[in-house]
């Protein structure tokens, strides 16, 4: 698919300037990635080049966790380890391709439930992160007294859906969330609104995926997953954070005050929250 050369040169120079702004001489090693990626959108005229949301991504998530004031620094590209280290703990970033396979194209021509076609890219992001922390707690690469979090970003799927689809898909993959459902106590008769429980998706090809993961064990190594709800052409500045409960390391919640939190309240209920107050996902201004 040919790319906008106007839009990917807006990312290239905003990549740029982060680069070129900072004193981080493991990030301005990142500016070799760039160039390369940004040269394979250029040569081969495909937007659908992964390697160059992926740089992007780490670059804007960068910039997003120095304003934020979080003590970030770039792990040397050179060497195994984390993409980042902050005072939110350990960092890594992932974003996701369009998907290719049969099925979900014939979803994806469509108007209804294109987000099913999304809901695979998202639980596989999570799951490479997942085996990259394993293999690098295994190996001793980084400091197992932090937390591990998951930086992700819809990457070039972004521009093609709503970004509550993934704010969806995210809840359906970490917690097993569905739907806004009237439950009834049979006891007492008494209502409440809470949410569905879905324990699997089906794929577009017909097989299953996990859902729930934060309730599965292999999981309690990861504290939480920081969902970027922004395109990479944009400043970010709208961190959702989906945090473990169940998680070895916790994370400190002083530090992710600004940030949009979904909190679990018990087995039904949850609800979002930022700086203390009950915030709805609308209503959430992002950090400035």
């Amino acid at each position: 698919m040919s790319y906008n050369p106007y839009l990917f040169k807006k990312i290239y120079n905003s990549c740029s300037n982060i680069i070129n702004q900072t004193n981080d001489k493991n990030l301005k090693k990142k500016k070799k990635n760039l160039e390369f990626a940004y040269k394979r959108v250029q040569e081969t005229d495909n937007c659908e080049i992964q390697e160059f949301f992926s740089v992007a991504h780490e670059l804007r998530t960068y910039e997003l966790l120095k304003k934020l004031n979080k003590q970030v620094l770039a792990n040397n590209d050179d060497k195994a380890g984390v993409d980042f280290v902050c005072n939110l703990g350990n960092i890594e970033c992932v974003t996701f391709n369009m998907p290719k396979d049969d099925n979900s194209k014939k979803i994806l021509n469509g108007n209804m439930n294109r987000y099913k076609a999304y809901e695979p890219r998202v639980s596989q992001a999570i799951n490479e992160k997942l085996n990259k922390y394993r293999t690098y707690i295994l190996k001793n690469q980084i400091d197992k007294n932090l937390p591990n979090i998951i930086c992700l970003n819809s990457g070039i799927c972004g521009y093609d859906i709503h970004s509550s689809t993934f704010l969806n898909a995210c809840e359906r993959i970490i917690y097993g969330l569905g739907d806004d459902t009237l439950f009834i106590n049979r006891e007492t008769k008494e209502e409440f609104w809470g949410r569905s429980f879905q324990d699997k998706i089906i794929k577009p090809n017909g097989k299953e995926i996990e859902t729930n993961l934060f309730s599965n064990k292999a999981y309690n190594i990861i504290s939480g997953v920081l969902l970027i709800d922004n395109l990479v052409d944009e400043n970010y500045s709208r961190p959702i954070l989906y945090i473990n409960p169940n998680a070895k390391i916790k994370i400190d919640k002083r530090r992710v005050r600004k940030m949009l939190c979904l909190i679990k309240d018990d087995e039904l209920k949850y609800h979002y929250s930022c700086n203390g107050k009950l915030t709805s996902v609308n209503q959430y201004k992002g950090v400035k």
